[in-house]
């Protein structure tokens, strides 16, 4: 709740208070004291919801003044370590290291960029494994926001030795540990991850979002064993998901309408056009119309 609508509230007892008053005037006696007193009644309230409004408005203020604050140091950050892709050396690194560990996603992206720049090979330093091994630890951390945010930066650092642990993670407890696990996978882009990643699309029990991500990271990686998979995702509920697996086809074989499982797919989804479900119908006919084949959705 804003403060709009305390001061919208705060409006309709003024005016309350000021037709009462008026009343007033036009009567005598009881009947005036008790108009009058109704007034300040709803008067108070007007005054207490305008107290409320004014307060709610400091304490935003200061959330703005604070959240721009916040921003402004994240930017130095981000400018500290963009000047050290251009100019910085080996004396930097453990600087960047310790950078890797910083709670906004870009600064820890512009420091990978500055180790990149300064030593290529700067995954392989001792120093470095020591952080990197840390990250991988964290996946298996107690406090979920921990184990989000290793799941996210290993997507960044990009070692081939976090692909296991991230696999891992995609059996997760939390959706948004298990969508940054995906999203890292398909950064690193090992074959090794297909067929987990597979497993997620097709559980209809998962969270929408994370089988979205999980037919765009397959689109990403690009391995034929997926085309069956992501053919069926064209039938699922959600419309996302199902716009997402014909972008992974299409990134897979542009020529994808043309493949023998796809013209198999082809009667399940016409006989899905007559399921009692409104959704499993509109899925079906979305999925038809993707492959060029006419249909029209039977309304119930």
């Amino acid at each position: 709740m804003n403060s709009f609508i305390f001061k919208f509230l705060a409006y309709r007892h003024q005016n309350k208070a000021a037709e009462l008053k008026r009343q007033a005037l036009l009567l005598t006696g009881k009947a005036a004291a008790r108009a009058n007193e109704e007034a300040a009644k709803e008067s108070g309230a007007a005054e207490k919801y305008l107290t409320t409004a004014k307060k709610m408005d400091k304490e935003e203020r200061k959330t703005a003044k604070d959240k721009d604050a916040h921003r402004k140091k994240i930017d130095a950050r981000r400018r500290v370590l963009q000047k050290l892709e251009k100019t910085g050396s080996q004396q930097d690194l453990e600087q960047l290291f310790d950078a890797l560990h910083d709670e906004n996603e870009g600064v820890c992206s512009d420091a990978v960029n500055a180790l990149n720049t300064i030593d290529p090979e700067w995954r392989d330093l001792p120093e470095a494994k020591g952080h990197i091994l840390g990250f991988i630890s964290a996946l298996n951390d107690e406090d979920e926001g921990v184990r989000y945010s290793a799941a996210q930066i290993l997507g960044t650092i990009k070692v081939p030795y976090a692909v296991e642990p991230l696999i891992e993670a995609l059996d997760d407890e939390d959706a948004g540990v298990r969508f940054n696990a995906l999203k890292s996978l398909g950064e690193i882009g090992d074959l090794w991850a297909v067929e987990p990643i597979i497993a997620m699309l097709c559980d209809a029990a998962e969270n929408k979002s994370v089988r979205k991500e999980a037919a765009d990271v397959l689109g990403k990686i690009g391995n034929s064993r997926s085309v069956k998979s992501l053919i069926d995702a064209l039938g699922d509920e959600d419309a996302d998901v199902r716009k997402a697996a014909a972008d992974a086809l299409d990134k897979i074989d542009i020529n994808w309408r043309s493949l023998p499982e796809v013209k198999r797919q082809i009667p399940v989804f016409v006989a899905a056009l007559n399921d009692e479900n409104r959704l499993v119908r509109e899925a079906a006919a979305d999925a038809l119309n993707r492959l060029k084949y006419k249909v029209r959705v039977k309304k119930k």
